[in-house]
């Protein structure tokens, strides 16, 4: 499994979309295209670092791009059409789908529709969509640019021992090229960030009426490692300054609970070893297991319980394994976890219990057995009644706000103490709909201000001690 429940979307995107190349030596240009040169530069001076040598980049046709980024449904073996009914069946199993799901498409649809270019590790040169120089191209340019420089200094390829540092270090990755890019925009001139805006609001709104049929937890899913890796990083350099992202790259998060909640990175927490359930029917075909991961626990409860006991949850985790089967036609998932704390453990249980209850089919089962939880769940089938709110983005939105006040908080002199203390009680004032919404209407209110203000005190109280 790529990362928790993240190996879904990584394998329908892998079905859909094929982004390295083959055994070919990379080949270089002896200079940049003109087209970039200053987009180069503004990298280099960013980042800090110096090109070893100029990449290529090519600029294709709409068609000849989206030919390169998906692949036709009659490519796939029989063995990879299983797999990919598998894992729709245990994305239902687990109440993140429901109905007939095409994972294939979606993964396509991921891919041909919502990207405007990508840099291959493999062939070492950069793709983009269309000949345009749009500033939404070149913004995208900057991020791939930063993609090729970080590949010339750590591999980008490296092999780690678990999934979840693959999926931490990816996660620094692009959060590093996201900040890049992020800096780009801001040295743009008040029109040219006017006009960018109105050419991302439209494409964006292109993008939401495209992938209205792909399932919300595999946009979120695609989403994580850009949303929770620059606000990763925001944090950590707010902490302890820029020259940390290479030390990141160097020694990733190990758990997907860091990327959540960078202070765990900070302290150091290190996930509790649990081991694969066995699956309760005989003859039981299993077909995936390994780490579920914090992510993948959140995202299962942000869709059934209140973003504040999914949060709670998350956050308390302390380490899991899950099996994937098969019995007699049907797909089911059973997942063992503990929390880091016996009281981490309880809450972890209270907001599963709420999961399990509001699940259609009341087939999901919760125990608790000593310092483990165990889950159980089969897919209800895709004709099964119920369905899905698909709240998976809105609670990423959620932990990236709570990263963001902290960040802010530390940038303007706060401690670690007060600066987790405002970030978790803030969330909590507010309902998921007031913290997803960008404009923070909710928090501009009269009430909101006051809200926020009384829990500033009460941090700074509790922060400061007797």
């Amino acid at each position: 499994m790529a990362a928790g429940i993240g190996g879904f979307v990584a394998f329908a995107a892998a079905a859909g979309l094929v982004l390295t190349g083959g055994e070919s030596t990379p080949s270089h240009p002896d200079a940049w295209d003109p087209r970039v040169e200053e987009l180069v530069t503004f990298v280099e001076e960013e980042r800090d670092l110096r090109f070893d040598h100029p990449v290529h980049v090519d600029f294709l046709s709409e068609e000849a791009f989206r030919a390169e980024v998906t692949n036709e449904d009659v490519e796939l073996t029989g063995e990879e059409r299983a797999e990919l009914d598998d894992s729709a069946g245990l994305l239902r199993a687990l109440g993140l789908v429901a109905g007939e799901v095409d994972l294939f498409a979606a993964g396509n649809t991921l891919s041909g529709d919502g990207i405007l270019g990508y840099y291959d590790p493999a062939e070492q040169r950069i793709t983009m969509r269309g000949e345009d120089l749009s500033l939404a191209v070149q913004s995208t340019i900057v991020h791939e640019l930063t993609h090729a420089l970080q590949d010339q200094h750590v591999d980008l390829e490296q092999e780690f021992e678990t999934p979840e540092e693959d999926a931490g270090f990816h996660a620094i990755v692009e959060g590093d090229a996201s900040r890049i890019e992020a800096a780009w925009v801001a040295s743009l001139d008040s029109d040219q960030a006017e006009a960018l805006a109105d050419e991302e609001a439209d494409a964006f709104e292109d993008f939401e009426q495209d992938v209205a049929d792909v399932p919300v937890v595999l946009q979120a899913l695609t989403a994580a490692p850009y949303a929770l890796g620059q606000t990763f990083l925001d944090l950590m350099i707010a902490r302890d300054g820029a020259s940390v992202v290479d030390d990141l790259l160097a020694a990733p998060p190990s758990t997907e609970e860091h990327l959540l909640d960078p202070f765990s990175y900070i302290g150091e927490d290190a996930p509790i070893s649990v081991d694969a359930p066995a699956p309760d029917e005989e003859g039981a075909e299993v077909f995936d297991e390994g780490a579920f991961g914090a992510l993948g626990l959140y995202l299962l409860l942000i869709e059934r319980v209140e973003h504040t006991a999914a949060l709670e949850a998350a956050l308390g985790w302390g380490g899991d394994a899950y099996v994937a089967y098969t019995s007699e036609g049907r797909t089911c998932a059973q997942i063992a976890l503990t929390g880091d704390t016996p009281r981490d453990t309880t809450e972890m249980r209270a907001a599963l219990t709420l999961w399990s209850e509001a699940m259609p089919g009341g087939d999901a089962v919760v125990r608790r057995d000593g310092d483990q939880i165990h889950v159980r769940s089969c897919d209800p089938g895709a004709a099964a009644s119920g369905s899905i709110e698909g709240r998976g983005l809105d609670g990423l939105a959620v932990l990236a706000t709570r990263t963001v006040i902290a960040t802010e908080l530390l940038v303007d002199g706060g401690d670690e103490e007060l600066a987790r203390c405002f970030a978790d009680g803030a969330i909590a004032l507010f309902t998921l709909e007031e913290l997803a919404d960008p404009e923070g209407d909710a928090a501009n209110t009269p009430e909101g201000q006051r809200n926020l203000e009384e829990l500033a005190a009460s941090c700074f109280t509790a922060s400061e001690g007797p």
